[in-house]
């Protein structure tokens, strides 16, 4: 279980660290309620995505465990944009 939990957690994050750095390069020269539509969108597909990670993790602890995943790490990301690539840039650069 704990292993699922940290695997799926990490799928989780990759995901919004893809997310929120796509999210902030698009941001860079848009207007406010352009920004906001982009977040909402890049929250959106970070559910997305956890929706697609629970039909392999079925479980309400992984479904729970995600979706917190899922927010903090996009907010966090979206904030602090240097912590996505410090821990995921190395799965970026191989595509």
């Amino acid at each position: 279980m704990i292993s699922g939990l940290v695997l799926s957690g990490f799928i989780q994050a990759g995901w919004s660290a893809f997310a929120a750095l796509l999210i902030r390069d698009f941001t860079a020269e848009a207007s406010v309620p352009v920004d906001i539509v982009l977040y909402g969108v890049g929250v959106f597909s970070c559910y997305v995505a956890c929706v697609i990670v629970a039909a392999f993790y079925m479980g309400s602890i992984y479904r729970f465990t995600n979706l917190l995943i899922a927010i903090i790490s996009f907010v966090l990301f979206s904030i602090w944009p240097s912590a996505a690539r410090v821990l995921f840039g190395w799965f970026f650069d191989l595509f």
